[in-house]
């Protein structure tokens, strides 16, 4: 048995705002301007609608939510796919996307990641600065003179070059293609959607152990694990009478251990507040915009618990294993070794 760690009495209140959403924040201001200054830079994504509005729910495994991409106009591009990949390489969604200058993407990620981004494979085509002479079209764009022609903007037009009256020589800028690969500037995280705390009896003594399952859940599916999450009790807040010891794997464990140590109706509260420390600063409580208590995965479970038979003291896994004549508590829990105090403790 793992060592059990002590916590103090704390009435948890609800961490979750009842509307939580995205502020306009630096980190897409810095995004976009790092867009705009790499001219080899064609795409990026934004976990808000724009730099300027704030209208975006927390993402949420399960859950649906809007990715927005955005194409430099300057660029010409075709064959546009984008991958939305985890920090481990993992490609969680991938589609193609017409090349607009604006597009928006609706997605559900059933699962939950830390870090996630998004990245860009395309032809780019790009103009060189010669033009070469093409059979005239039906149309085309009439310009006064050759030096005009390299003097505007490369574009894919056919432009026709006066050489007497009413005869014109026709002119186009060659071009050559080239695959490129983007990536997103603002990473995000999707998180689990809560805390599923289940203990294994309704009602437990003072001082005794206790089993709990504990699952990171879902947020369409509540039979749905994350089997992505891990974690362990030494790196969440963990609130209530009791010490307690769990590791969470693959989004769940089904042998949390539990030691209360005050009788009366009990209430365990485990939150995750770093779990989505890449978008941290970025998710407010509407009301308060100084908290960033959305990005948080809570959940909590009360539990009855009743006091010991006064046989004697009964700590650890079962009421009657520590028989105060031989001066032995259960050591796996760390409790008071000397009888007298740990009877003092248990109200004798």
């Amino acid at each position: 048995m793992k060592k059990l760690i002590l916590i103090s009495s704390v009435v948890a209140s609800s961490l979750m705002a009842a509307s939580c959403v995205y502020k306009p924040n630096q980190k897409d201001v810095d995004a976009n301007a790092a867009f705009q200054s790499d001219p080899n830079k064609c795409f990026n994504a934004y976990d808000s609608q724009n730099i300027s509005t704030a209208s975006l729910l927390t993402k949420t495994a399960g859950k649906s939510f809007d990715l927005y991409i955005y194409k430099k106009p300057s660029c010409k591009v075709s064959e546009v796919t984008y991958t939305v990949v985890s920090s481990t390489g993992k490609e969680l969604a991938k589609d193609t996307i017409p090349a607009n200058e604006w597009n928006v993407v609706n997605l559900n990620i059933p699962n939950s990641y830390k870090d996630v981004k998004v990245t860009f494979d395309y032809s780019r085509t790009y103009f060189n600065n010669n033009v070469e002479q093409v059979t005239c079209p039906v149309t085309y764009t009439k310009v006064a003179s050759l030096n005009t022609l390299y003097n505007q903007e490369p574009t894919d037009a056919v432009f026709g070059v006066p050489t007497g009256i009413n005869t014109y020589t026709c002119y186009k800028y060659t071009t050559r293609q080239e695959a490129k690969h983007d990536e997103s500037t603002d990473d995000f995280a999707i998180k689990p959607d809560l805390f599923n705390i289940l203990f294994k009896k309704g009602t437990v003594k003072v001082g005794s152990t206790t089993l709990a399952t504990i699952e990171s859940k879902n947020g369409a599916n509540p039979a749905q694990i994350t089997t992505n999450y891990n974690n362990s009790s030494l790196n969440l807040n963990v609130t209530g009478d009791a010490q307690y010891s769990f590791d969470i794997q693959n989004g769940s464990t089904n042998a949390a251990q539990f030691v209360f140590l005050k009788k009366g109706t009990q209430t365990i509260t485990i939150t995750d507040t770093h779990y989505t420390d890449v978008d941290k600063g970025e998710e407010v409580n509407a009301n308060n915009p100084t908290s960033d208590s959305c990005r948080y995965v809570t959940g909590s479970a009360t539990i009855n618990v009743i006091e010991p038979s006064k046989s004697w003291a009964g700590t650890g896994t079962g009421e009657a294993e520590n028989n105060p004549t031989n001066n032995s508590i259960n050591s796996t829990i760390k409790q008071n070794t000397h009888k007298d105090l740990h009877f003092k403790k248990m109200g004798w």
